[in-house]
Parts: C-alpha cells; sequence; structure tokens
C-alpha cells in the first residue's frame, strides 16, 4: 500500500475552512480540477459523482464524517485513477484562533501504473486543491 499526505496552513478559523472542505458536495467549488460535483444517496450511502474535465467521472463515497473533529474519511467507488482500494482523510486542525492547517492524507494500491506513477497522481490531486485553498483563504 502506498500512502500520500499533503497539508497546508491556511490564516482562517478552522470553523470557517471546515465549513467549506468539510461539506462533502462542496469539493466543485474549491479544487480547480473538478467542473462540477453531483452527490447521491444509495442505500443509507452518500456517493459524489466528480466531472474531471477530459476525464471520466469519478465516483467518492463517504465513509465517515465528523464535525467535532472537523474530518471525513472516503473511498473511490469508481474512476479512471491509478489506483485501488483508495482510503482518504480530509481534515481541519486548528492553530490557533486566526490559523489552521488542512490535511489530506490517502492509502492506496496501484492499480495499471507503477507505485511512483500513482503516488504522483494522487499528490497532485491533493496539491493542486490545497494550493487553491491557500489562494482562496489565505
Amino acid at each position: 500500500m502506498a500512502e500520500v499526505t499533503r497539508s497546508i496552513t491556511l490564516n482562517a478559523h478552522a470553523a470557517d475552512i471546515w465549513a467549506v472542505v468539510g461539506d462533502f458536495g462542496s469539493i466543485a467549488q474549491w479544487h480547480p480540477a473538478i467542473s462540477a460535483c453531483a452527490v447521491e444517496e444509495h442505500d443509507g450511502a452518500l456517493y459524489r459523482n466528480l466531472t474531471i474535465p477530459d476525464s471520466d467521472t469519478l465516483v467518492e463515497k463517504l465513509e465517515t464524517r465528523d464535525d467535532e473533529t472537523m474530518s471525513y474519511r472516503y473511498t473511490i467507488a469508481q474512476g479512471p485513477l491509478p489506483v485501488a482500494d483508495y482510503h482518504s482523510t480530509i481534515a481541519v486542525e486548528p492553530d490557533s484562533e486566526t490559523s489552521c492547517t488542512v490535511r489530506w492524507s490517502g492509502r492506496f494500491a496501484p492499480s495499471g501504473a507503477s507505485e511512483d506513477e500513482a503516488v504522483e497522481v494522487i499528490e497532485t490531486i491533493y496539491t493542486t486543491g490545497l494550493d487553491a485553498l491557500k489562494r482562496q483563504y489565505g
């Protein structure tokens, strides 16, 4: 299993960032690689269908969400990424009254690509999203 963790510190209150990042269906509002996100419920579980330009739809399933710890865990149900058995967590951690850290981590097995290639794809996704948060929220 490969692992990737990326984080970024923002000059914003953790609760304000969690209000954006913690909404499972809001990723298209802050991640520039996602052009649309539609959330659906199937058998009591939430799924988000992510539209990625020039690619197949990525379907992710919400596993757990905790407002107290400001984190959620999700898996990839289907999509074009070179990974299998993918499990990821996004968390917002307060650093002070006016700053927080957003941490995005994932574990997965490479699928259809080398481990280095799969890691690079996931690193790029995480870094692109976190950099966009930094531009939007400082």
